[in-house]
């Protein structure tokens, strides 16, 4: 049985959700879209997708595909396929789109920021109405508690200091969140600047909810189902997980790319 890193990936590319075929096993496919959908939650919900089958040597039911990914509220903008595939995408109606000229200039489209449409719609923040400014901070020093909580010119910190169940969702909006205990498998910790948890972080972590790439997520036992820092994002599915694995770590993002970095004391 193949894994789902040898069926298909899901990630950004420049700016834009890109779903990477690496299989003709449209039932493997469709199997797979589903398990990480389903992961995901509404993580994805409102985005544009690419698929690209670049990659793959034999045609797809192409409208059957893009039926399925549209079951989760994904817009397919086209499809990136080869020379012995193009004939059957463009005969379906599809536009092609040539990723190898977008990485420069990007398809225009209507899409949404990738991570703030999907937090506004489905995370209602328990305080503050109005959102105020994405925070500037960019230190652990700066983002203490009590530093941030005390200075009236500080972006605010929300400070939750109890466990986490399934089904719970936390947005600290404009500014940094605070979570002393643990954050259950299926439970949600967003905000638009940092996360610490001072505890197990076992569900999803998403920071810089607005775009902040300098946004950090800090925890002291790393073992979640996602984390992502402006968009971009890591689904744990069991496989390729980082060696700080269940270890005090620092997720940060470097050249679009997620790191995982022990803290040792």
């Amino acid at each position: 049985m193949m894994s789902d890193a040898h069926i298909l990936e899901i990630k950004h590319t420049n700016g834009k959700l890109r779903l990477i075929l690496k299989t003709t096993d449209f039932s493997g496919i469709t199997k797979t879209i589903r398990k990480k959908m389903e992961e995901a939650k509404d993580f994805f919900t409102g985005e544009s997708i690419i698929i690209d089958a670049y990659g793959i040597v034999q045609p797809l039911p192409w409208k059957k595909l893009a039926a399925v990914l549209e079951e989760y509220q994904l817009n397919v903008l086209g499809i990136y396929a080869n020379a012995r595939l193009l004939p059957t995408v463009l005969a379906d109606g599809f536009e092609h789109i040539d990723l190898g000229k977008t990485a420069a200039t990007p398809v225009p489209t209507t899409q949404k920021a990738p991570v703030a449409t999907p937090v506004t719609k489905t995370v209602t923040p328990a305080k503050a109405p109005n959102e105020p400014a994405i925070p500037t901070a960019k230190t652990i020093i700066k983002d203490a508690p009590i530093q941030a909580t005390t200075t009236a010119s500080a972006a605010p910190t929300m400070l939750i200091e109890r466990q986490l169940r399934s089904g719970e969702r936390i947005y600290a909006a404009g500014g940094d969140l605070i979570i002393v205990g643990n954050v259950g498998h299926g439970a949600e910790v967003i905000a638009d600047g940092n996360i610490h948890v001072y505890g197990h972080l076992l569900g999803r972590a998403i920071a810089g909810a607005k775009g902040d790439s300098a946004a950090r997520i800090f925890t002291t036992y790393l073992d979640p189902q996602l984390v992502a820092i402006a968009g971009i994002y890591r689904l744990f599915d069991g496989e390729a997980t980082p060696e700080a694995l269940k270890k005090t770590v620092m997720v940060s993002l470097k050249n679009e790319t997620l790191t995982f970095d022990s803290i040792k004391s």
